[in-house]
């Protein structure tokens, strides 16, 4: 609007609340909505007048804050430190390249409508104060029941979605959002107004508001009917279909009534944040109280209501009432809840978690497990262990740290079914009834087996923060540590029965021949050809046979006094409960005496025997980070050049002593259909005399070119170095990469180039179908390469493009060229800066490569024997990436 300063509106608010008939009218009434918009669903029939790039780009990164909005932990705030998050990093690089583009073509106000902007508002305000761009949000607010029963229809299947959930989002999304906004122009509205009978003054005087908060002036009357034109009754459905839900919560009730009054300018919006700093409210509400089935009439254990356990008497209830501050009613009716349903959820214990200490008894003075100890204990009392069989060796490790003085004469202790009854939880006959709990406390709960924790006079469990909420649930939970044992895995004549029963060497055995490592489980067939000192191997480790709890004990027992003597253990593919076991271990408090049992090194995958040696090297260094990478840039001999003409496509290829292959590979470049071609050959020091054979192949074909180059390194400096001075060299717009020891189809370059003239500017690469020739000079498996287009997602665990591709020169230039990755992994690294530089590539749907995996490849000779090393260099570099073989451990 001419004379309006330029204005960024945010459009707000719970998904289905009437955002997308908001944004509709917008640009009846002079506020453009930029961008390329998502189109029309049956969901959305009139389309979501979202821009495709902003929605991408906060749905991403609210997956990579595992905070994916109509998922379970939708409903839980961001994690801490959440906005230095590298996602949060790149987000605000993107979002700042977005606003800076459309402030150069608006000059007065204009919107962007998402309603994920409602949980990401900080990051929109640190992007426009840093351009200058004022912001103004719109919370669009809707009946939560309407809201609902339209997510139900539409997410219930693909999200998995539920009544309850529902309400959690929409007083997610709208405190979020009102606390978020502080200090900026808000203007709330509901959605219902719109559908009020016109001339009552809903319609029209909610549009008049909206206008006068986005421009500064009211509407034109012409204005007035095209935006009122877009509002239709059929917009409405969800109203025709309302289900018996769940009650809908009060304080939702109250905070829609509340943005109301703002909105009427009934109630200050000053008033209500000071009513929110003065008492404040949960960002995600706990609603398992109202978690009654369709058709309940009310809120179970509303006021006047007695049914159900006293929270006074009953483990759980302190937890309850500090859900719900303290409310007698409604903690009671969390009880009965949690009661039918055998405890808290998920949501429900994030935030018992988080809730103050002073609310729980057993917080203020935990359980010694010193009692366990007293000689006073019953006979009769029982070990129950929750997470591990009594036949895991893990298990029988963990014995050892009990605070009992356990012995082969007290298995009647150690038996792992449980009693069909336990004392009560106030009952004194639960001493000397003592549990092991080595699972989760999700599992516990949906097991079922919650409750009866409660009724155990000690239970122990190695994770710290499990035990403070175990203990907020009213169970008498310690830390079990690994500072201390109690001899179970050391007892008289277990080396004699190790001998006999599992027949394993004495551990005594296997030092002072030259092994340092024992390594349990298998690499493969040829790691174990390489086994050798000092590498000592139990390739069957894991069809161990262990009939009964004793043998179990007795192996563990055997890999402590390995460990002891100064073995150092080498796990390759570890079970979850070894990691569990090794994980806790390593927590042992600093200054606690030997536990007698020390972590081994443990191996996901595959790896061989020099590479084990390697990644023991860089633990034992204490895993320093990788140094930065440096690429040469060596000046380069000239040995051919011939033609002058320009092309738009030029092939460059990079050459180190594959003088019997490269032939094969000019002489596809020669095959091309394409007839204008640069050929650029960059020889980097090769020793087999390679370049004299591209020497003698150019003059007998260098005329096919518009302009054949060819250079040579005067020393190896690495695959990146050769192709970035090809590059260089090179005239041509794009540039098709290929290796000497592959190969293109005839069609490769033309049908490259003919999907890369209509691609947008942003687009960096036009791949084709790779086909994959295996020869008989292979070793172990083939290429990783896969028929898949070009995602971002689809790089975070591994490379799925193939160097051989056709590359925008100018693409190249601007990321600074290819980087030199010691080992490999060049072209994976370049797609990633690419990926970071905001371009993207495209696929050619056609096979027109040809990738020849043989012995001599580079892949076979280095790559594949570094894998974990590259993994841990790449994902430094690009922190967005996933690789699991960067992860400790790996």
């Amino acid at each position: 609007m001419a004379g309006t300063p330029q204005t960024l509106i945010l459009v707000v608010g719970m998904h289905r609340s009437g955002t997308s008939l908001l944004g509709s009218l917008l640009p009846q009434v002079g506020v453009p909505m930029p961008g390329e918009l998502i189109g029309a669903d049956h969901h959305n029939p009139e389309g979501y007048f979202e821009r495709s790039d902003i929605t991408a780009l906060q749905e991403q990164l609210l997956l990579d804050l595992d905070r994916w909005w109509p998922s379970q932990k939708g409903v839980l705030p961001l994690p801490l430190n959440w906005r230095d998050h590298p996602a949060s990093e790149q987000a605000v690089e993107q979002l700042h390249a977005l606003l800076a583009g459309e402030m150069a073509r608006h000059s007065g106000p204009w919107a962007i409508k998402d309603p994920r902007t409602s949980l990401l508002l900080p990051l929109w305000r640190r992007v426009a104060h840093d351009l200058g761009l004022p912001l103004k949000v719109v919370l669009c607010l809707r009946d939560p029941k309407e809201v609902s029963t339209s997510l139900l229809r539409r997410d219930r299947l693909s999200a998995g979605m539920t009544a309850w959930r529902a309400q959690q989002l929409w007083w997610r999304h709208t405190l979020q959002a009102l606390l978020d906004s502080q200090g900026l122009p808000l203007h709330p509205l509901h959605y219902g107004r719109w559908f009020e009978r016109s001339g009552q003054g809903g319609p029209e005087r909610q549009l008049q508001e909206l206008v006068r908060f986005c421009r500064g002036t009211d509407p034109s009357p012409e204005e007035t009917r095209l935006a009122l034109a877009q509002v239709r009754p059929e917009h409405r459905r969800s109203l025709r279909s309302l289900r018996r839900l769940v009650p809908i919560h009060p304080r939702l009730r109250r905070l829609e009534r509340q943005l109301l009054a703002v909105a009427d300018g009934q109630l200050e919006r000053g008033a209500l944040e000071a009513e929110l700093a003065s008492a404040p409210l949960p960002i995600a509400l706990p609603l398992a109280a109202l978690r009654h089935g369709p058709g309940a009439g009310a809120v179970a254990g509303a006021p006047g209501d007695d049914a159900g356990p006293d929270p006074a008497s009953h483990p759980w209830g302190a937890a309850a009432l500090a859900l719900h501050g303290q409310h007698q009613a409604l903690g009671r009716s969390q009880l009965v809840n949690w009661c039918q349903w055998s405890g808290p959820t998920a949501i429900d214990q994030a935030y018992l978690a988080a809730a103050p200490a002073s609310a729980f008894p057993l917080l203020q003075s935990p359980p010694d497990p010193g009692a366990a100890t007293t000689t006073d204990r019953p006979a009769a009392g029982r070990i129950l262990v929750w997470g591990r069989d009594w036949t895991s060796w893990p298990l029988q490790a963990w014995l050892q740290h009990l605070p009992l003085a356990l012995n082969p004469r007290t298995w009647e202790l150690l038996q792992g079914l449980e009693p069909l009854e336990l004392p009560a939880a106030d009952s004194p006959e639960r001493r000397g009834w003592l549990g092991l709990h080595l699972q989760s406390l999700e599992q516990s709960t949906a097991q079922g087996q919650l409750e009866r924790l409660t009724r155990l006079e000690l239970v122990f469990d190695p994770d710290p923060t499990q035990v403070g909420l175990l203990r907020r649930l009213g169970v008498r939970a310690c830390r079990l540590t690994t500072g201390q044992t109690n001899g179970w895995l050391d007892q008289p004549g277990d080396g004699e029965a190790i001998s006999q029963q599992l027949g394993l060497p004495a551990p005594e055995s296997l030092t002072g021949v030259g092994g340092q490592l024992l390594c349990l489980g298998s690499g493969g067939e040829d790691w174990e050809r390489q086994l050798q000192p000092p590498c000592w191997g139990l390739p069957g480790f894991d069809r161990l046979r262990l009939d009964g709890p004793e043998q179990a004990r007795l192996l563990a027992a055997w890999l402590q006094a390995c460990n002891t003597i100064g073995l150092q253990l080498v796990r390759l593919h570890p079970s979850r409960e070894e990691l569990d076991l090794w994980g806790w271990t390593l927590l042992r408090p600093p200054d606690a005496p030997p536990a007698g049992w020390l972590p081994p090194q443990t191996f996901r995958g595959e790896i061989s025997i020099p590479s084990l040696q390697a990644e023991l090297a860089w633990r034992q260094a204490g895993c320093p980070a990788p140094e930065p990478c440096h690429t040469p840039t060596p000046a380069a001999e000239s040995l051919w050049e011939q033609g002058d003409g320009l092309a738009e496509a030029a092939v460059c290829i990079s050459l180190h002593n594959y003088g019997d292959r490269i032939e094969a590979a000019l002489d596809s470049v020669r095959q091309q259909s394409l007839v204008a071609l640069e050929l650029v050959v960059v020889d980097d020091a090769s020793s087999d005399g390679g370049e004299r054979r591209v020497l003698a192949w150019l003059e007998r074909h260098g005329q096919r070119f518009t302009r054949s180059l060819l250079l040579r390194h005067p020393g190896n400096a690495g695959l990146a170095a050769a192709r970035n001075t090809a590059f260089a060299a090179a005239r041509s717009p794009w540039c098709f990469v290929l290796d000497a020891d592959n190969t293109l189809l005839p069609e490769a370059v033309t049908q490259c180039l003919r999907v890369a003239r209509s691609a947008p500017a942003t687009a960096a690469v036009v791949h084709p179908l790779v086909e994959v020739v295996t020869e008989e000079t292979a070793v172990g498996r083939g290429s990783a390469i896969e028929p898949l287009s070009w995602q971002r997602n689809h790089f975070l665990a591994n490379n799925v493009i193939d160097a051989m591709a056709l590359v925008r020169r100018q693409a190249w230039e601007q990321v600074g060229g290819y980087t030199h990755i010691p080992g490999g992994w060049e072209d994976y690294d370049f797609w990633c800066q690419l990926i970071d530089a905001g371009f993207h590539g495209v696929l050619c749907p056609q096979r027109l490569a040809r990738y020849h995996c043989h012995g001599d490849s580079m892949l076979a000779r280095g790559t594949n024997q570094q894998v974990r090393r590259l993994s841990r260099l790449l994902q430094a570099r690009h922190p967005w990436l996933q690789l699991p073989m960067a992860e400790p451990g790996a």
